[in-house]
């Protein structure tokens, strides 16, 4: 985007000085600036601030050496900017930098723009907020660009219902607090996101659809750099829409407390057509995770559990996955059980197949370590009603029962077309389970594997 006109916050009256508080002097910058088209500057000082709105036709660029800070006292943040859209966690509704309705909204610079995270929640505040730090609503052509976000007390960035997203070049840490995610994608078409570094205690980046009319799609995830006490990228949970037509490649996970990659399909949208591709984990506790169920994660979902939708068609290929130790932070981790689960899990429901995942040139290297007496006889729940009790999937839920599952490998159920090629799957220690096991499969194809143990489950 090119502007014309500047407007710097000083000539508004803001004072980087990290003491004066700048809303009014900052809003009055961005109001006049949406007038015209043109830039905000935001230089040489660090300006606190509580809600910003922004503006049609507003580039936001905050420069290098100069932070945009949120103020550590709650009451400075707006109700009036929507809410978060997952049940239970009201808290997270408000947020620092805002926008509704709005179109061509640039946000860049070498700069920072600093949660203050580390203050919240308020200790007077009885609520507990802690304010995401932006959120897009019903906006289209978004640019976000050469820029770090750090300390944030929740998510650091949300785009709700938005289309023609480009973030590119981009540091966040989300790491200070749980709940806490980078990049979030909800009810979103054609986003490219490239070149970005994601640190998270919770998801580093989120493609989601809580509204059934506002599917997710179009997508491509590209040169990005993952670590995260919990996911490094979930798609789906908010799953009331469809979530289709994705691309992620040439991405790098390390020090991934939970799982690499998380599909879960469970508010009755459909989800597929997508492709992952030249991927390297090392230190991912679960590389990769698909599973189908049935759970109420939305705020604004119907009491009763949506039927079923349809999890067809993912392409995984030239992935290699080396695992030795989960990130010393992970809360979930079990001793003597987690270890020994890292692996590629595929669970649908009895009825419901995942259809059509495919998997090729893929390198797999876990612990194992079982000599058989653990899994041996084990039964593994099925992700339904009963066993989630009100709450969604992941395989911390196995931890926690001390369920060690059958294989060091691939653990695949209830699916259909299911196909192994050149795959290469070891075992650090001894490990007297199979490689791959497969339960309640039809149409599942191995070849050219190289394996430790044999296929259990598969003619």
């Amino acid at each position: 985007m090119k502007y014309t006109r500047d407007y710097d916050v000083r000539d508004f009256g803001a004072v980087g000085d990290s003491i004066t508080m700048n809303t009014s002097a900052i809003q009055k910058a961005i109001d006049q600036c949406s007038r015209t088209g043109g830039t905000v500057i935001i230089a040489n000082g660090c300006y606190l601030t509580g809600t910003l709105f922004l503006r049609d036709n507003t580039h936001l660029k905050v420069e290098a050496g100069a932070v945009l800070k949120g103020s550590s006292c709650i009451s400075d943040y707006s109700t009036d900017t929507f809410r978060h859209m997952y049940k239970d966690e009201e808290s997270l509704n408000r947020c620092l930098l805002f926008a509704s309705d709005a179109q061509n909204i640039e946000i860049s610079g070498m700069g920072c723009i600093d949660g203050n995270g580390g203050l919240f929640p308020d200790t007077s505040d009885p609520q507990h907020n802690r304010p995401m730090t932006l959120r897009f609503l019903n906006c289209s052509h978004i640019s976000f660009h050469s820029l770090t976000i750090k300390n944030t007390p929740s998510w650091a960035a949300v785009w709700l219902y938005c289309s023609d997203i480009i973030v590119d070049g981009v540091t966040v840490d989300s790491s200070v607090h749980g709940t806490s995610d980078c990049l979030d994608f909800d009810g979103c078409e054609n986003v490219r996101v490239s070149n970005c570094s994601l640190k998270a205690n919770d998801d580093c980046l989120c493609l989601q659809s809580s509204r059934a009319d506002r599917p997710c799609r179009n997508v491509t995830v590209t040169n990005c750099s993952f670590t995260s006490n919990w996911d490094a990228l979930r798609i789906g949970l908010l799953s009331r829409g469809n979530i289709d037509n994705v691309t992620v490649s040439n991405c790098v996970f390390h020090e991934i407390g939970h799982v690499g990659l998380l599909l879960e399909l469970c508010e009755g949208g459909d989800m597929g057509n997508m492709v992952f591709t030249g991927l390297s984990m090392k230190n991912t506790r679960m590389p990769i995770f698909l599973v189908s169920y049935q759970q109420r994660a939305c705020v604004d979902a119907p009491a009763e559990v949506e039927p079923m939708g349809r999890m067809r068609g993912f392409l995984f290929s030239s992935i290699s996955c080396v695992f030795e130790k989960v990130p010393v932070k992970c809360s979930r981790f079990v001793e003597g059980v987690s270890e020994k689960n890292s692996l590629i899990f595929i669970s649908g429901l009895p009825g419901h197949d995942i259809e059509d995942i495919r998997f090729q040139n893929i390198f797999l290297e876990t612990n194992g370590g079982d000599t058989g007496t653990e899994a041996a006889g084990e039964r593994v729940p099925e992700f339904d009603l009963e066993y989630l009790k009100g709450w969604w999937a992941g395989i911390y839920r196995f931890d926690e029962d001390r369920i060690v599952l059958p294989t060091h490998g691939v653990y695949a159920r209830h699916v259909q077309g299911l196909k192994l090629s050149d795959m290469t799957i070891r075992t650090r220690y001894p490990d007297d389970r199979a490689s791959v096991y497969v339960e309640d499969g039809k149409n599942v194809d191995c070849t050219g594997l190289d394996i430790v143990n044999d296929i259990t489950g598969v003619d």
